[in-house]
Formats: structure tokens, C-alpha cells, sequence
């Protein structure tokens, strides 16, 4: 059986934050230890359940038989695809759906990267116009962001790809682009409908644009900032908003997300100090992709975290600062190893993450770029962790640990476009 989801949040166990095909007696005893009753997939289970007459039953807890009110860590979409409705991880009113992807990764991938270039593109015309003081034309931004909506209900996984491995600078406002991107993201794992999706690519695209007005020495500014620095970095959120003012096809949940993308639920945040309650779906959502794409990127004045310990650091945070469903939507959203990012496997190869299996998402497809001494290969090569077959090797091949986007000196922008790479033998072909 295919084990979804469980009755406390991944991170309380030893499975992490992943869903996992039950295999063995000592993880069918993990389970009745930790969970009173789990969330069974009947898609991804390899046995015909649907023949069953009885639950299936453990010694002391009856495994798949799901309880009529259940107290749920996380809502979301049930198996068979009935939508989810309301607060707080919709806004009122909005019926969500079940996404599916479309198109294989390599299909969709040159349509995510003629997205990615005009977005950047529509930035940057959009900033050149407002540090000239002329009128911000957001029409065009409007259009690339369906682009972007349409690539990530596609396959998400090739704009997270693209977005992770593009290597930019501060200038080309490449930080509101991934945080567009992972509040997509999110967005497609809740089930938000196309409106929704769009007017969270615009809220992360624009969520920075105040820092335009920001003075530049404080944005690079290595280690901490005073009191007073700080007071002047936080005002780029009021800035941003006065730029936007007036616009009339900005919506108000657009908007929310720009206000409150630093607004934290125990009040701590700014530039309001909104608590609880009075941080909206659109905030809340904003605030968790700002911080995860600060996290993982090469900051001047902060180390960069391998997206997984970044991961584990929104987690430990929510509750008194990030809404705990959200996050773990989030980890769902992005997986525990993202697309894009680098893994050191036990053989101590270094490899970026290519796409996720959706039986056993801690064995995901790889790009490995790196030999065990990490010199980087002539030619990358493809290696499915999920359908290795040990490969004449003693132990299969696993994910020893995350890495920041600079470990080792690795220099992945020119993977980004990558589609011309071998297979490791015993491996399926990428496409």
C-alpha cells in the first residue's frame, strides 16, 4: 500500500515528510507506533485494494480505515479528487481542483524557459520604469505571468528547474521570479483555480519592487544590520506598495501578499505587526516562499541552506511563525530534495535533482554532474534512485544529504538547459 499521508505531521517521524509504499514489517510496526490511522493511495499502491471486503487490519489499530471526522494535521485534496473549499487554505469562496501533470519534464522544459527569459525581461522593463518615474505599464507582466501559470499546471517540476539552476545577480530580480514560482507552486498543490494561481505569480513577482528605492549598500551589506539599517530595509514593503497604488488590474489578493509577505503569525513580523488571524491566505502563502527562496540563494549577508535543511527550518518556525498546514503543503509542493537543487549520494557523487518519483519522492531522478572526488564529469548522466537495481553495487545508491546552491564550487547554470545526457545503466530514460 502507498502510504499518503498520516495523522501528525512527516517531520514527527522517521519518514520525514514523505509519502512511502509500505513494503515491510518494520515499517508497518513504525506506523502503529506513531499513527492511529494513515491516508492510503490506491493509485500508487501496487496490490488491488478495491477488491478488499475488510479493512485491512493491524494487531491493535485497523491500517486504511479512515476515521469519519479525523483530526488532520494538513487539509487537502482527497484521493478521489473532490474539491476542498474554504479557510484557511482557500480563500472563502474558491473550489479547488486536483492538478495533474500534462506534459513530461522534457516537454515541457523549453516552454519554462521562454517563460522564465520574458518574465525576467518584463522585470526589468517594469523596475527600469519605475526608477525613471514613469507610469508602471503592468500589462506585460500580466501576460508572462500566464505563462508562467499555464508551464506550472503543465509540469511544475520544469519551471522549478529553470528558476533554480538560472544563475543571476540581484539585478535581474531573479529572487521574485523563483518566489513566483514557488508560490505557484503551492498554489497547484492546494488546488487553487487559474485566477488564483495568477494572482500569486503577480504577488511574488512584485513583492520586492520597493527595494528599488532601497539604497543598494544595504542589500549587499555583509553581516548583520544595525537597528537603524534595518528600519530603512523594512520600508521597501510600504515603498513597493506606493509604486502600485492605483493600478486598477492589481487584485486586492495581489496586493495582500505584497503587504504581508513580512508578516508573521505571532505579530513579530512588519511592517504591521499583524497577528493570527489578520495575516491572510495570500500573506501567509507569500511569506513562506520569500523565506524559503532567501534561504536557499547566495546571500551576502547570511550562508546559503541546502533547500532541505531550509525546509526544516520553515518547519521548526511555524506554528508561532508560519501557518504549520501551509508549510507542510509547501514541502509537498517542492519535495523534500526540489527540482533544481544538489544532493551528495553515498557514493559522493554530486547531482542536481531532476524530477520527483511519486512512489518514493527520497529517491527521486538525478543529474549527476560530479565524480565520488567531486570533479565535475564531461558529460553529465542521468540515474533514477527509484529503478537503480543496485547496479552490480553491494548497496542501492541513496541521498546522503542536501547542498547549498555553491557547495563545492559547483557552477550550475550551465544545467539549466541540459537535455542531451546519458543514462546510468539501469536506469529508464529521463523523458
Amino acid at each position: 500500500m502507498f502510504i499518503a499521508d498520516l495523522d501528525r505531521p512527516w517531520l514527527d517521524t522517521p519518514f520525514l515528510f514523505q509519502g512511502f509504499l509500505l513494503e515491510d514489517e518494520e515499517d508497518l510496526r513504525t506506523l502503529q507506533r506513531l499513527c492511529k490511522y494513515v491516508e492510503i493511495d490506491l493509485r500508487r499502491s501496487t496490490i488491488d485494494l478495491s477488491s478488499l471486503k475488510q479493512p485491512i487490519a493491524a494487531p491493535s489499530r485497523k491500517l486504511g480505515q479512515m476515521p469519519a471526522a479525523p483530526s488532520r494535521t494538513i487539509q487537502r485534496l482527497s484521493e478521489n479528487d473532490r474539491p476542498l473549499t474554504g479557510p484557511p487554505l482557500a480563500p472563502p469562496g474558491v473550489t479547488l481542483t486536483a492538478y495533474v501533470d500534462e506534459v513530461p519534464f522534457h516537454q515541457e522544459l523549453p516552454r519554462a524557459s521562454e517563460a522564465y527569459g520574458r518574465t525576467k525581461e518584463a522585470l526589468a522593463e517594469l523596475v527600469h520604469d519605475a526608477l525613471g518615474g514613469s507610469d508602471l505599464h503592468i500589462d506585460q507582466v500580466d501576460e508572462v505571468v500566464d505563462d508562467m501559470v499555464e508551464s506550472m499546471i503543465s509540469n511544475p517540476d520544469a519551471m522549478m528547474w529553470v528558476s533554480r539552476l538560472r544563475k543571476e545577480d540581484i539585478k535581474t530580480y531573479a529572487h521574485g521570479i523563483r518566489v513566483s514560482v514557488y508560490l505557484l507552486a503551492l498554489g497547484r498543490q492546494l488546488g487553487f483555480p487559474t485566477p488564483e494561481l495568477h494572482q500569486l505569480g503577480m504577488a511574488g513577482l512584485l513583492l520586492d519592487l520597493g527595494n528599488i528605492n532601497t539604497p543598494r549598500e544595504l542589500l549587499e551589506k555583509r553581516g548583520k544590520l544595525t537597528p537603524e539599517e534595518y528600519e530603512v530595509v523594512k520600508r521597501h514593503v510600504d515603498y513597493g506598495l506606493e509604486m502600485l497604488s492605483g493600478l486598477p488590474k492589481l487584485h486586492s489578493n495581489v496586493l495582500e501578499g505584497i503587504a504581508q509577505h513580512h508578516e508573521r503569525l505571532n505579530g513579530r513580523g512588519y511592517p504591521k505587526g499583524l497577528q493570527g488571524d489578520d495575516v491572510g491566505i495570500f500573506g501567509r502563502m507569500a511569506g513562506i516562499a520569500d523565506s524559503f527562496a532567501a534561504l536557499t540563494s547566495p546571500r551576502p549577508y547570511d550562508s546559503t541552506f541546502s533547500p532541505s535543511d531550509a525546509l526544516s527550518k520553515l518547519y521548526e518556525a511555524s506554528g508561532e511563525y508560519f501557518h504549520r498546514p501551509l508549510i507542510e503543503c509547501f514541502v509537498r509542493a517542492i519535495g523534500a530534495f526540489p527540482v533544481g537543487s544538489l544532493v551528495e549520494l553515498s557514493t559522493g557523487e554530486v547531482a542536481v535533482v531532476v524530477r520527483h518519483n511519486r512512489v518514493r519522492r527520497l529517491q527521486p531522478t538525478v543529474l549527476l554532474i560530479t565524480d565520488p572526488g567531486k570533479q565535475a564529469l564531461d558529460r553529465p548522466m542521468g540515474f533514477d534512485l527509484l529503478y537503480q537495481h543496485s547496479v552490480g553495487r553491494d548497496t542501492p545508491v541513496r541521498i546522503r544529504c542536501g547542498l547549498p546552491a555553491d557547495a563545492y564550487g559547483i557552477d550550475t547554470s550551465g544545467y539549466y538547459i541540459s537535455q542531451t545526457f546519458m543514462e546510468r545503466p539501469g536506469s529508464p530514460p529521463l523523458s
